[in-house]
Protein backbone atom coordinates (compact mmCIF):
# COMPACT_ATOMS: atom_id res chain seq x y z
CA UNK A 1 0.00 0.00 0.00
CA UNK A 2 0.92 3.64 -0.89
CA UNK A 3 -0.09 5.22 2.84
CA UNK A 4 2.74 2.30 4.29
CA UNK A 5 5.59 2.70 2.01
CA UNK A 6 5.18 7.02 3.18
CA UNK A 7 5.06 6.28 6.73
CA UNK A 8 8.06 4.16 6.82
CA UNK A 9 9.76 6.52 4.18
CA UNK A 10 9.04 9.72 6.57
CA UNK A 11 9.93 8.22 9.91
CA UNK A 12 6.17 8.26 11.30
CA UNK A 13 5.47 4.70 11.41
CA UNK A 14 8.41 4.14 13.98
CA UNK A 15 6.12 6.93 15.87
CA UNK A 16 2.82 5.73 15.77
CA UNK A 17 4.37 2.14 16.77
CA UNK A 18 6.01 3.84 19.94
CA UNK A 19 2.79 5.65 20.64
CA UNK A 20 0.58 2.13 20.39
CA UNK A 21 3.31 0.66 23.04
CA UNK A 22 3.31 3.16 25.26
CA UNK A 23 -0.95 3.02 25.45
CA UNK A 24 -0.54 -0.85 25.54
CA UNK A 25 2.47 -0.59 29.00
CA UNK A 26 -0.04 2.36 30.11
CA UNK A 27 -2.98 0.40 29.91
CA UNK A 28 -1.18 -3.07 31.47
CA UNK A 29 0.44 -0.54 34.63
CA UNK A 30 -3.15 0.92 35.03
CA UNK A 31 -5.31 -1.88 35.36
CA UNK A 32 -7.90 -0.15 33.71
CA UNK A 33 -8.98 1.82 36.86
CA UNK A 34 -7.89 4.68 38.54
CA UNK A 35 -6.62 5.00 42.19
CA UNK A 36 -8.46 6.11 44.77
CA UNK A 37 -5.59 7.62 46.15
CA UNK A 38 -4.54 10.12 43.73
CA UNK A 39 -1.91 8.80 42.47
CA UNK A 40 -2.95 7.95 39.48
CA UNK A 41 -1.66 9.91 36.40
CA UNK A 42 -4.53 10.58 34.68
CA UNK A 43 -2.11 12.73 32.09
CA UNK A 44 -0.34 10.47 30.82
CA UNK A 45 -3.67 8.20 30.39
CA UNK A 46 -5.18 10.80 28.50
CA UNK A 47 -1.97 12.00 26.27
CA UNK A 48 -1.58 8.02 25.29
CA UNK A 49 -5.18 7.35 24.20
CA UNK A 50 -5.84 10.81 22.81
Amino acid sequence: MLISKVLNASGMAEFIDQHFRRYDNIKETAGDRIGEDGTTDIGRILHASL
